[in-house]
C-alpha cells in the first residue's frame, strides 16, 4: 500500500501591523477650557455674587428665636448645670396654654425647667458657648 503525500501549504504573506483606520485629532485643551468658562460665565457670576452677599456682613451675629433659645439654655447649663427657664436676668419663653391654673406648657416649677424638650442638644451647645467665651473675636 502506498501512501500519498500531501503537498505543503504555500507560505502565507506577512500581515501588516494593526493600525486604526482614522487617528483621533488631538484635543485643543485651551480652546475647550475657554469655551467651558464662557458657557458657565453666568453661573460663575451668580455664584460669586451670592458669596459676596452671603458673607459680607458675617461679623454681625444674628440669631433666630430657636437658635437664641439654644444659646440661652447652654449658658444656663454652664451657670446652673441644667437648662433653667430663669437665669436671674432673662426668661426663656414657654408657650402659654389655657389651663385652669394658668400654667405654661411643659414647665415644671419645682426645678424651673422645660420638660417637653430633650436636653441633649443644649449640653452639646454648652461646649460651643464655653469655647466662644474663651475667644476674643467670634
Amino acid at each position: 500500500m502506498t501512501r500519498s503525500r500531501r503537498k505543503p501549504a504555500p507560505a502565507a504573506e506577512p500581515r501588516p501591523p494593526l493600525t486604526p483606520a482614522v487617528a483621533a485629532p488631538p484635543l485643543p485643551f485651551p480652546n475647550c477650557l475657554l469655551t467651558f468658562i464662557g458657557a458657565c460665565y453666568p453661573i460663575l457670576l451668580l455664584t460669586l455674587l451670592y458669596g459676596v452677599l452671603l458673607f459680607k456682613d458675617i461679623s454681625h451675629p444674628l440669631l433666630w428665636n430657636d437658635e437664641s433659645e439654644t444659646v440661652m439654655n447652654a449658658k444656663s447649663i454652664l451657670k446652673f448645670g441644667y437648662p433653667r427657664m430663669h437665669d436671674g436676668k432673662n426668661f426663656i419663653f414657654l408657650p402659654y396654654y389655657d389651663s385652669p391654673d394658668g400654667s405654661w406648657l411643659g414647665y415644671k416649677p419645682s426645678c424651673d425647667a422645660n420638660i417637653t424638650m430633650p436636653w441633649g442638644h443644649y449640653y452639646f451647645a454648652a461646649f460651643g458657648v464655653w469655647l466662644a467665651d474663651h475667644v476674643d473675636d467670634v
